[in-house]
């Protein structure tokens, strides 16, 4: 059983504790993107494994025979449609360190 203190820790110290292995850690990916750049190895970056996190669908809640709910919907498809939605993830949302190869990759030689 673990301590209540134990199941919250600071990004630095559950990266740290995942850089020696045999630990897992849920959070933010924008966050933790940034610190594992600084911070892990080009094998390092490449070992990690990442699941998705929770998938929460974009909605908007309108009253029943609201006039405004067929605009609401409208912009809402219009967003989704034009791209912009993606253009926002990518420019807010760190994307993942990039792996340039691991420690494993064999070196192959070139004849002509």
């Amino acid at each position: 059983p673990t301590r209540e203190k134990d199941k919250i820790m600071d990004r630095e110290k559950a990266l740290r504790k995942v850089k020696k292995g045999g630990f897992a850690l849920y959070g933010s990916d924008t966050e933790m993107f940034q610190i594992i750049q600084s911070t892990f190895t080009g094998p390092e970056i490449c070992s990690i494994y990442i699941l998705d996190m929770l998938f929460l669908p974009v909605s908007v809640v309108v009253r029943k025979k609201s006039p405004y709910r067929e605009i609401y919907y409208k912009a809402l498809a219009r967003f989704l449609e034009s791209g912009l939605r993606v253009y926002e993830d990518k420019k807010w949302h760190a994307g993942r360190p990039p792996c340039y190869g691991s420690e494993d990759t064999a070196p192959v030689a070139l004849e002509a």
